[in-house]
């Protein structure tokens, strides 16, 4: 897994962590500090959205507009963190002039940023890095920028400190409820202060992943340590409205409990299921089993598959005070969405988008690594050069929206007669490369002698006209077996798709729709 597509999984998990933790903290709405958590928590939300929405961009635009996105939130986190701590403080701001004054600083820097190419307060430059592993935002800070910056630190210290306050005034419980949530509020804010000073490495902002690590800590303060301050809700309340499927089980690998997400993910989970062995009861499912059962002491983390649907599991090991091991809690998130992403995204970076083969950049790339297991196996391969004959004159004739259905005509009788080992790839506007593994110049010859005959005779139907089309084709071969076995295969590519080209000049020069193999 790339490290951006990790990036994007664990932003996926943190926002649905933060929702289900907002979706607790509506029901203490009385409770002091409740709304302001909620709001806080929300802001969070939409800065990890945004930004996972920008990490998933590639254009300039789909990347400032996630910025945009993310500035609806960044600028209100460490106001709503202070009027947290306030709250959590029973400390009440009962002016409104004051109040609203708080938020006077984080309203005008999201103006600022929306309006940024009018003064460049903001950001003095935006721009796209490449030179990454992917493109990433770059850009240079203006003077709203820091002014933004030293309001939201001296917010979030203030707040850390008056949490500071709680630790010595409280006892019991809340004492460690303090101590818990003062600790937590150090994350999120050094992470802050790291990626001001270390820049984003490998091209990742890591503030946000640094908020989400705050998250299990106030859910552990809210579920365990009866965060705002109120008796904690039964346990069937909180256990069953999960909106992940949770699984308990004891140090024998007996079935505890379970909440409704786990059964309609496990139909075989019913009341009688409590004290039996996981194995007997789940025993359809042992890929998931083997994958608890094979985690160490302290819990891990894995990705497993339960019919059609992708889920990224959390084990959790239960130690008694003596460190004797109780049992585990597994829980599991649904990211069948993210996987489809990620495949998607992939499609976008190697998949031509008009004509469904591959594109020019995979497509070199795939034949690297093909002649090099090739060559290792001492085979042989062709590659096919194809150009079809006076494209011009089509778009020029029909219009480009003609043009482009000829071009996917063409590439679907590629593939009726192309193996499935065989590497096809658009390699310009209308030229094609196709690369046949273990194939022998003569047997090149045939199958792009198929190809020719096959789009000569399939013309492509355009609005009830039909534009009949031919081809040019190049080939150039090479016998692994004759040699070679030093040869740099960057200029072994270079040289076969030179011969190919020759070959395909040579085609069209003696009156094109025919075959012509590089001497």
């Amino acid at each position: 897994m790339e490290i951006r597509e990790l990036a994007i999984l664990l932003l996926c998990i943190t926002c649905s962590g933060i929702l289900g933790l907002v979706y607790y903290s509506i029901r203490l709405l009385d409770t002091p500090g409740s709304r302001s958590f909620i709001l806080f928590m929300l802001s969070v939300f939409v800065y990890s959205f945004g930004y996972m929405f920008e990490l998933s961009s590639s254009s300039y635009e789909a990347i400032y507009l996630a910025i945009k996105l993310e500035y609806l939130g960044v600028p209100f986190i460490s106001v709503f963190w202070f009027l947290f701590a306030m709250g959590y403080n029973n400390i009440k701001i009962n002016n409104k002039l004051i109040y609203t004054s708080i938020f006077a600083i984080p309203i005008i820097t999201v103006i600022m940023l929306y309006t940024n190419e009018l003064h460049h307060l903001q950001y003095k430059s935006l721009v796209i890095d490449s030179s990454g592993p992917f493109p990433a935002a770059s850009y240079s800070k203006g003077t709203w920028y820091y002014i933004g910056f030293i309001y939201e630190t001296v917010l979030s210290l203030v707040g850390i400190r008056l949490f500071y306050t709680m630790i010595p005034k409280t006892k019991g419980y809340r004492k460690k409820q303090a101590k818990i949530i003062f600790s937590a509020s150090l994350i999120p804010w050094a992470g802050h202060v790291l990626s001001v000073m270390a820049g984003h490495p490998y091209g990742i902002d890591i503030a946000p992943f640094f908020l989400s690590l705050s998250v299990p800590v106030f859910a552990f303060a809210m579920f365990r340590l009866r965060m705002f301050n109120i008796v904690p809700i039964a346990r069937d309340k909180v256990f069953e409205t999960m909106n992940s499927p949770v699984l308990v089980l004891d140090k024998d690998f007996f079935i505890v409990d379970f909440n409704n997400y786990a059964c309609s993910l496990f139909p075989e989970l019913t009341s009688k299921s409590i004290n039996q062995d996981a194995w007997d009861v789940l025993n359809e499912h042992k890929d998931f089993l083997q994958k608890i059962t094979g985690a160490d002491d302290s819990g891990t983390e894995f990705e497993t598959k339960v019919k059609t649907r992708h889920y990224s599991g959390s084990i959790t090991r239960l130690f008694s005070s003596k460190q004797k091991f109780l049992g585990s809690i597994v829980l599991l998130f649904d990211i069948t969405d993210n996987k489809l992403m990620m495949t998607k995204l992939h499609q976008m970076a190697t998949i031509d988008t008009l004509t469904q083969v591959h594109n020019r950049g995979f497509f070199m790339e795939s034949c690297q690594q093909k002649l090099e297991q090739i060559s290792q196996q001492k085979g042989y391969l062709s590659f096919l050069l194809i150009d079809i004959d006076h494209f011009k004159k089509i778009n020029d004739t029909y219009g480009h929206t003609a043009g482009d259905y000829v071009l996917k005509n063409v590439t679907e009788g590629f593939r009726g007669i192309l193996r499935s080992s065989d590497i096809c790839g658009r390699y310009g506007g209308e030229e094609f490369a196709i690369l046949l593994p273990q194939t022998g110049l003569q047997d090149a010859e045939r199958l792009s002698k198929r190809l020719l005959a096959t789009i000569k005779e399939t013309p492509t139907n355009y609005k009830g006209t039909d534009i009949h089309v031919t081809i040019s084709v190049g080939i150039s071969s090479i016998n692994f077996i004759d040699g070679y076995a030093d040869i740099d295969l960057d200029k072994l590519v270079a040289r076969l798709l030179n011969d190919a080209d020759k070959a395909l000049y040579q085609a069209k020069n003696e009156g094109r729709n025919r075959v012509c193999i590089a001497n």
